[in-house]
């Protein structure tokens, strides 16, 4: 049975984000469905802190992991939220950080806590789901201001003038409660669709590992490469280390504050290029001058060369350049400097080395030094290509596959966006 009229006539309900709702809907100010909840914690009796992680919404501090601000040591000082409360970051709601409490706990004294009036004529769940929209959220800049468009924060005075949609209280529960159903079904099918390309990641990795230490032939007899992390290799191959084969060297930034060497037509690569793969030149947005380059330690890499991120988050993962280009401090490139290595062989040994970069620990930073002592299987030139080349085919097939599945997750994401919207806004069939 409908808990809407039927058929559903609809208004036009004056409010952007919004558009047509249904005729017997109401159309409120905030304030009247939430009031600000400023209670304080002086009296220290609440002990748990709670964050507000974008696209997570309300966790226990303590299970967001190394994300954000650290918690302070006096619990004085934080805004309690109790559950069902919606709480905003003023400085990021508009980007999403907004999300319902599922705890009584502490939050930060510059988020914004609302807590429903009524909850007779208000349900928690459709609320949280309308704070989802995007379009709602994006609208939240125009009650905002700063002296930076970063550093804009919601100002509460006008924001509880925002005009948002009132279903009956049954509409609001037949709502949420097909939007659980329904958004817990999409999540479901993303979870699996990215445990398979997990599995299809991992299906690529050991791939490439048992090419490169192993060859293409699985009947060639192996040996003891004697070195831990390699196993044994083909009886008629080397291992040595990748100084002996290529130049190691990093490069540098030129000074920010000189114009004239920024904004020019040379390519200049952060760490954060090396994502284990191949880098093309129209993804590559800063540039330095002529002038940049030869007033910095910045190095010019030739096309074809491997990069190694030395610090950060990416440390220890590769690219493979498919331009020449000048990289930053944090990089080291790798060139074969003589007839022995094929670049592309090298680039697929340095998709090997993450062992070998886990032995530095967390917090770790390599140096030019770590990477040119790397050891790598050394087969002869032919073979070297015909691994390189059987590879480009494999992971050309399984990297489809990963795209086509990645655009499944996309789409399915872009349908659920659409049906919180529609469904809030009274727009969708629900029996």
């Amino acid at each position: 049975m409908s808990v809407t009229p039927n058929p559903i006539a609809y208004k036009e309900s004056g409010i952007p984000w919004v558009g047509k709702i249904p005729e017997h809907w109401e159309i409120l100010p905030l304030q009247a469905v939430f009031k600000n909840r400023n209670e304080n914690n002086f009296d220290k009796k609440i002990d748990l802190i709670l964050s507000l992680v974008k696209d997570m919404g309300i966790i226990p501090y303590e299970e967001k992991g190394d994300i954000g601000n650290k918690s302070k040591d006096d619990l004085s000082q934080y805004k309690i939220a109790r559950e069902n409360d919606i709480v905003l970051n003023k400085m990021n709601a508009v980007i999403g950080s907004i999300g319902i409490s599922r705890y009584v706990g502490l939050v930060s004294p510059i988020y914004l806590v609302l807590a429903l009036r009524n909850r007779e004529l208000y349900f928690p769940l459709y609320f949280s789901q309308m704070f989802e929209i995007k379009a709602l959220q994006e609208s939240l800049s125009q009650y905002a201001s700063g002296i930076m468009k970063i550093r804009e924060s919601i100002d509460y005075l006008d924001f509880k003038k925002m005009y948002i949609p009132i279903p009956p209280i049954q509409e609001q529960h037949a709502i949420a409660n097909f939007l659980n159903k329904k958004t817990r079904q999409i999540e479901e099918f993303i979870a699996k669709k990215q445990k398979l390309i997990a599995l299809l990641e991992e299906k690529k990795q050991t791939l490439i590992n048992q090419c490169v230490t192993q060859g293409l032939d699985p009947s060639t007899p192996l040996k003891d490469s004697g070195i831990e992390w390699l196993g044994k290799i083909p009886t008629h191959w080397e291992a040595t280390n990748i100084k002996n084969l290529a130049s190691v060297r990093s490069g540098g930034t030129p000074n920010r504050e000189v114009k004239e060497y920024w904004n020019g037509e040379i390519p200049w690569l952060r760490s954060e290029v090396c994502q284990n793969c191949f880098v093309k030149e129209d993804s590559i947005k800063e540039k330095i001058t002529d002038l940049g380059f030869e007033k910095s330690s910045a190095k010019m890499c030739r096309k074809e060369s491997t990069l190694i991120a030395l610090v950060g988050a990416t440390i220890g993962q590769v690219a493979f350049l498919t331009f020449d280009a000048t990289i930053n401090q944090n990089i080291a490139s790798l060139y074969p400097q003589n007839k022995k290595l094929d670049c592309l062989y090298l680039f697929y040994c340095a998709l090997t080395f993450k062992k070998q970069f886990a032995v530095l620990g967390d917090y770790a930073m390599a140096n030019l030094s770590f990477i040119g002592n790397l050891k790598i299987p050394l087969p002869p030139l032919e073979e070297q290509k015909a691994i390189a080349e059987y590879l480009d085919t494999q992971i050309e097939k399984i990297d489809l596959t990963i795209c086509k599945i990645k655009s499944q997750i996309n789409l399915i994401k872009e349908y659920k966006t659409t049906l919180i919207s529609e469904a809030v806004c009274g727009r969708v069939g629900i029996d």
